[in-house]
């Protein structure tokens, strides 16, 4: 249990270090989107490949975003290998196999 808990704190950046340079970052983006939509509700964050920081980015983003007393649904669409579960200590509700077809 220990390893998981460490495993959290390292993607939730926005709790444990909250004066990081990366959460400085999420912070001015945070921004930047409040900003540029002013009547958009929808945010989505995709990467041309894996491994490179999209669920770090999604769950600490969702995370800011519920500081500022904004309702927050965060939704992984990675149907190989969805992390943000993990990260928020929840279980998967859906698999793509049961939602797209049949047990192999």
């Amino acid at each position: 249990m220990n390893a998981d808990k460490n495993h959290h704190k390292r993607y939730l950046l926005s709790l444990a270090h909250p004066k990081d340079p990366a959460v400085e970052g999420l912070r001015s983006l945070r921004t930047a989107l409040k900003l540029a939509s002013l009547d958009k509700k929808i945010i989505a964050i995709s990467g041309c490949s894996s491994d490179v920081g999209k669920s770090f980015v999604i769950s600490n983003l969702a995370v800011l975003l519920a500081d500022t007393h904004k309702k927050v649904l965060l939704i992984d669409a990675d149907m190989r290998r969805g992390y943000a579960h993990n990260v928020f200590f929840c279980t998967s509700l859906f698999r793509p196999i049961r939602v797209f077809g049949t047990q192999q």
